[in-house]
């Protein structure tokens, strides 16, 4: 597992003990009206070549979930997606395909209003597509097999932005994060951030007026003669933020 993955993944499990995103204050007064749907959209790169897309769309106590494949070898796929959908409760899913013209549609429905999910999946040649996402402890992570981009609430007007590549240590990358929410957008990059200890991170601190976590994190990267990596998250709508704030 490259190290975007583990951390998506490990962000998704260790969340689980975090109230649901989804979920009303426990003051709420009582409403006949059922909870609007949202979509969440991840797509990001595969290695070494093609694309991927997760979508999840959070329907009440439904999640039904889409992934599909672009541009990978023909031949068997496995993996599985994992979801997180509530305090301490996940949902995994087994997943086996076959790719033809290099292209991988499927989609099913696990039970609970998911707060992130994870998807794994492995093809001929070494082929790997990832995509994960996840939304528990006031921020948004969004991962693919090379590419994280990290938006965090860190106190009522502060957000911390990271994109980290994960690459062999030595070259220089141009990176570049951006997030936006209903209101504003922020963005930043380099285009020489040096590959130390297996990635190349970006980090930038953002004040606001208010700090609202973002409907859309994009991720940019490439290295000299190198392929052009980007990754995507878009939200309908920006997840509520979950824990009290922390300076």
């Amino acid at each position: 597992m490259t190290r975007c993955a583990a951390l998506a993944a490990t962000v998704v499990l260790l969340g689980a003990g975090l109230p649901a995103a989804s979920a009303a204050p426990a003051d709420a007064p009582p409403t006949d009206e059922p909870p609007a749907e949202r979509t969440v959209t991840v797509r990001g790169d595969c290695g070494p070549s093609g694309r991927v897309v997760l979508r999840q769309v959070l329907d009440g106590d439904r999640t039904t979930v889409a992934v599909r494949l672009r541009g990978v070898p023909d031949g068997r796929w496995r993996g599985e997606h994992l979801v997180e959908v509530g305090v301490d409760d996940t949902e995994d899913t087994r997943l086996a395909a076959d790719v033809r013209a290099h292209v991988l549609a499927v989609g099913f429905e696990v039970d609970g209003a998911a707060v992130g999910g994870v998807l794994r999946l492995s093809g001929p040649r070494g082929a790997e597509c990832h995509a994960a996402y996840s939304e528990a402890g006031s921020m948004v992570v969004v991962t693919d097999a090379r590419l994280a981009g990290v938006v965090r609430r860190s106190g009522p007007r502060r957000l911390v932005a990271r994109a980290d590549v994960d690459c062999r240590p030595g070259p220089r990358w141009s990176v570049e994060l951006g997030f936006s929410d209903e209101s504003s957008g922020s963005g930043f990059g380099s285009p020489r951030v040096r590959c130390r200890s297996g990635s190349a991170v970006l980090r930038e601190v953002v004040e606001r007026d208010v700090a609202t976590l973002p409907a859309t994190v994009e991720v940019a990267a490439r290295r000299p003669g190198g392929r052009h990596l980007r990754l995507r998250y878009v939200a309908s709508d920006p997840a509520p933020v979950d824990l009290p704030s922390r300076r």
